[in-house]
């Protein structure tokens, strides 16, 4: 749902051996301009068969969202909000949010993420057999859902992204919507400087010209 218009939508293949997968785009049309907002959900065992496969082809579904992204003119950097059944320090987020070293010299691409969960210092579980009643095919709690804020170089967007606050949706309920707890964040568009080949290293500060919220 939005409140602003959105004027295009694309379906996304999702190579993956395991399960038929397709992400949305939806392309917002806001007062800065076009916002690119991408839905997945990407399919593995996230305690077993998705960490015993290597790295490369686990990478392959995100690097088709990255490419498609990358893809879709805009004056905001693209968010994604998707059940990645990866958690924080797997070798996906690392690649996602440029970590991994050496992630800064891949000339093959030039859009990264940022977790906004990162402003948060809990754990943030999304999955949570202990507190939600609708777990039930696993025992413990981990985070594989996400809010993911695109940055890249200033010559690509015209805005960055600003996090002020995240939190999650639907704790402490007795009767959840899902098995999964929902996650919200509000950014601020902030106006992006000239900027070096690595800015997307470095937070962009105000001044601030606009704001939005996001769920999923």
């Amino acid at each position: 749902m939005s409140r602003h218009p959105i004027s295009e939508t694309h379906a996304v293949e999702i190579p993956d051996e395991t399960m038929h997968r397709r992400g949305c785009t939806a392309v917002v049309e806001t007062a800065l301009g076009r916002l690119p907002i991408l839905s997945a959900g990407l399919w593995g065992n996230v305690k077993i068969a998705w960490h015993q496969r290597v790295i490369a082809d686990r990478l392959r579904p995100y690097r088709t969202i990255v490419r498609h992204l990358e893809s879709v003119e805009s004056e905001l950097p693209p968010l994604v909000g998707a059940d990645l059944n990866a958690e924080p320090d797997s070798g996906e987020l690392r690649w996602l949010t440029g970590a991994d070293a050496g992630a800064a010299d891949d000339t093959s691409r030039d859009l990264y993420f940022v977790d906004t969960w990162r402003r948060d210092d809990s754990a943030g579980y999304t999955v949570d057999a202990s507190t939600n009643p609708l777990v039930t095919f696993a025992r413990g709690r981990w985070r594989t859902d996400y809010l993911l804020a695109g940055t890249a170089p200033r010559d690509r967007y015209t805005y960055g992204w600003t996090v002020e606050g995240c939190g999650r949706l639907g704790v402490g309920l007795d009767r959840p919507a899902s098995d999964h707890y929902g996650l919200w964040s509000e950014l601020l568009a902030t106006s992006l400087p000239m900027a070096p080949a690595a800015a997307w290293r470095s937070a962009v500060e105000p001044p601030r010209v606009g704001r939005t919220s996001c769920k999923a």
